[in-house]
């Protein structure tokens, strides 16, 4: 009664499409299609309509129709004179109550700091500057205790630099072969200045330190 079906596809291959050709455009009538509409150059401008505007494009940008110098009021820029005039009044408005709040506010500052100074007591008062004094003291004995590190930090590089040195010349005497004996001898007499007054200044500066302690003044030598 029925027929099976075959389950394999045909064999024939559909017609191939027939490619739109522009012979076609040529055969249209001139009524259905005018000249200017198929071309890409034409004269004229182009002209859109946004409710009561008229925009024009012009220069590579829309201008809108009638303004008095169109290249600058752009349709981005375009906005009624009257909007703008009360916008300007608002922002100078708002400024102006703006300044005289914050004068206001100085004022009530000034007010606050003036009260508070007359109505506060007397032992509150001296209680303040007793913490503003412990406070000064406090922040002169930590330059103090920075300026002896200080110093301290520099009497140990000039030690380093003393040692480092001595430690040179015995090098170099090693290298050349003078023995122990002449090493001494050579070492007493080839003294450079430099490593002289920064002995001295060393042991002047130990000096002074031991005589502070000793609650002593300290007596300066002179250098030469």
């Amino acid at each position: 009664m029925f027929k099976k079906r075959n389950s394999f596809k045909s064999s024939k291959k559909p017609h191939p499409r027939r490619s739109a050709s522009l012979s076609t455009l040529n055969s249209l009538d001139d009524t259905i299609y005018s000249q200017n509409d198929m071309q890409l150059d034409y004269d004229g401008e182009i002209k859109l309509y946004l409710g009561a505007h008229e925009l024009v494009f012009r220069g590579g940008e829309w201008i809108r129709e009638g303004d008095p110098d169109p290249v600058k009021k752009t349709l981005a820029t375009s906005i009624s004179e009257e909007a703008f005039s009360r916008l300007e009044k608002e922002n100078e408005k708002l400024q102006r109550e703006n300044n005289a709040l914050k004068y206001k506010f100085e004022v009530l500052l000034d007010m606050m700091t003036l009260y508070v100074a007359q109505n506060m007591p007397e032992e509150e008062m001296r209680t303040i500057a007793a913490k503003l004094e412990k406070h000064d003291l406090e922040n002169e004995r930590r330059n103090a205790e920075k300026e002896k590190r200080d110093t301290e930090n520099e009497k140990g590089e000039l030690k380093r630099v003393k040692i480092a040195s001595q430690n040179e010349r015995r090098e170099l005497q090693k290298e050349k072969g003078v023995p122990q004996n002449e090493q001494g001898a050579s070492e007493s007499q080839n003294v450079d200045p430099e490593n002289e007054r920064s002995e001295i200044s060393v042991s002047q500066i130990e000096r002074e330190d031991t005589e502070k302690e000793r609650g002593e003044s300290p007596n300066y030598d002179v250098i030469s």
